[in-house]
């Protein structure tokens, strides 16, 4: 158990605070355009499912595509301060 728990390793932020209100201001355009009547049938699930992942990224502040790429738009003074925590 104690070898499993130290190969863990920790998601760490790399979604910046801008990062973070353009997607919540995504999110709650995307649920005006649904309960608008905009989107129809098929387009429904796919802003579901968007609304879904873009809220759950912006309220952790991690995003797994970001570190895929290595994308990280916390900025240079967040980075830092992560670095010196570990």
């Amino acid at each position: 158990m104690k070898i499993f728990l130290n190969n863990i390793k920790i998601m760490k932020k790399n979604i910046g605070k801008t990062d973070r209100i353009l997607r919540m201001v995504m999110v709650v355009s995307f649920i005006i355009f649904i309960l608008t009547g905009l989107a129809h049938y098929p387009q429904v699930y796919f802003f579901e499912v968007l609304i879904g992942i873009l809220a759950l990224t912006a309220a952790i502040g991690y995003c797994p595509l970001f570190a895929l790429f290595g994308i990280n738009t916390r900025g240079i003074a967040n980075a830092e301060n992560d670095k010196t925590r570990n």
